[in-house]
């Protein structure tokens, strides 16, 4: 329908992927595989990058049931809050307490889902895993800043949305 094709063209240039077609004309994505370990004889776990745009490397977590029948089912968990999530979500603990923290909440997900026959990945969030804790690449000088005048705190990079008296409200510290 004619709203549905304006509504897509509207929220394409809403959330930038225009630009980003744009800016990443050529760019071909590249994935890393680390070595694979076995776990328990059921699933093989793999530590995996995926570079998703230049020079922004994403780690992942590939898990992959053994001996079921392809094609399976694909159970993708991207963790939330937790710094180290990807590493949780997939069962590959840290240390003991680690382990016992993720066991007891039954938080490794991705690890579970592999065990009931589902390929899993459990990538890293960017902005919230160790791993992925990157800048804006078009801003260098990444660290978190308070506006001038103003109580919001914004991040380079982060979009910029202006309200009544000019400033940024990226991110509002409530105050």
């Amino acid at each position: 329908a004619a709203w549905q094709k304006s509504a897509r063209a509207a929220l394409v240039k809403l959330i930038g992927l225009g630009q980003m077609r744009d800016e990443l004309a050529g760019f071909e994505v590249k994935v890393s595989q680390g070595k694979h370990n076995t776990v328990d004889g059921v699933f093989t776990r793999r530590l995996c990058t995926i570079e998703t745009e230049p020079g922004i490397r994403v780690p992942f977590y590939y898990l992959v049931p053994t001996g079921k029948q392809r094609p399976m089912a694909l159970f993708i968990a991207p963790h939330g809050h937790d710094k180290i999530g990807l590493h949780s979500y997939a069962g590959a603990f840290r240390n003991k307490k680690h382990r016992e923290e993720i066991l007891a909440r039954e938080g490794h997900i991705a690890a579970q889902a592999a065990r009931r026959g589902f390929v899993s990945i459990a990538p890293a969030t960017r902005g919230l895993a160790n791993e992925v804790l990157v800048p804006d690449p078009k801003d260098a000088t990444a660290t978190a800043r308070a506006e001038p005048n103003s109580s919001t705190v914004c991040c380079p990079g982060a979009p910029r949305l202006r309200n009544g008296s000019g400033t940024c409200s990226a991110f509002s510290t409530g105050r």
